[in-house]
């Protein structure tokens, strides 16, 4: 304990260091021997060793038959769930058929829509404009209300 209260800290340092790589480098040496004894196991170990393994084998190489029972049970499923679905819908309508139209009434209805002044869509719009302006027309004094006129 004399010699340790001695030395300055650098040396102290440099002693510890070198007590740890001793005992790192004694450790170090050993372990060659320790895994060598680790190795070493009896027979009844490897016999254990070896059954797991053959029936690991065996777990892997079962028959896929096993598995039917399950996939039919999934497959009437589905097939059950398809069939409540679709039993309480009524059948889709039929896809409308296309019109056969002849070259003469095709030619008759493009000239009737040149001929009118106002497109198909604002046609009730066009009458409701008829009659405001034929109910105006009837009262034109109405039409132009005089205005007050009021002096301060």
């Amino acid at each position: 304990m004399q010699l340790i209260r001695h030395l300055k800290d650098e040396e102290l340092t440099d002693l510890l260091l070198e007590a740890d790589q001793c005992e790192l480098q004694q450790t170090l040496a050993a372990v060659p021997h320790q895994l060598r004894l680790s190795t070493e196991r009896p027979e009844w170990f490897w016999q254990k060793q070896q059954a797991v393994i053959r029936e690991r084998v065996r777990a892997a190489r079962r028959p896929a038959w096993r598995l039917l029972p399950a996939c039919a049970g999934v497959l009437g499923m589905a097939l059950l769930s398809t069939t409540l679905l679709h039993h309480g819908r009524p059948p889709a309508p039929p896809a409308p058929q296309a019109q056969t139209v002849s070259d003469q009434e095709l030619m008759i209805a493009v000239e009737q829509a040149v001929q009118t002044d106002v497109p198909d869509a604002l046609a009730p719009a066009a009458l409701l404009a008829d009659e405001i302006s034929n109910s105006q027309s009837g009262s034109t004094s109405n039409r132009f209300p005089k205005e007050n006129k009021h002096e301060n």
